[in-house]
């Protein structure tokens, strides 16, 4: 703050003021759009992430199923025989 000051003796007080209220908006704006991309972008690979694992479940449900029925036809198959 102390360089603020320096610059309202130095220059216009008004115009100095002016810009370090810019530059502080301005600053917290820019910080908040970086967090909230950041989250954003955290929040998109968690989803991606969750619908990968939900693919891969339904896929080897799907193929557990299809040994399921390979054994039973098997079976089936076996107690034809006897």
């Amino acid at each position: 703050m102390d360089i603020m000051y320096q610059i309202m003796d130095g220059y216009n007080s008004v115009v100095a003021a002016v810009y370090f209220v810019f530059l502080v908006l301005f600053g917290s704006f820019f910080l908040l759009q970086l967090t909230l991309a950041v989250i954003w972008d955290e929040y998109n690979k968690g989803q991606e992430e969750a619908a990968e694992r939900e693919r891969e479940a339904i896929k080897d449900a799907e193929n557990e199923k299809k040994k399921q029925a390979a054994a039973e036809t098997q079976r089936l198959r076996d107690l034809g025989r006897e």
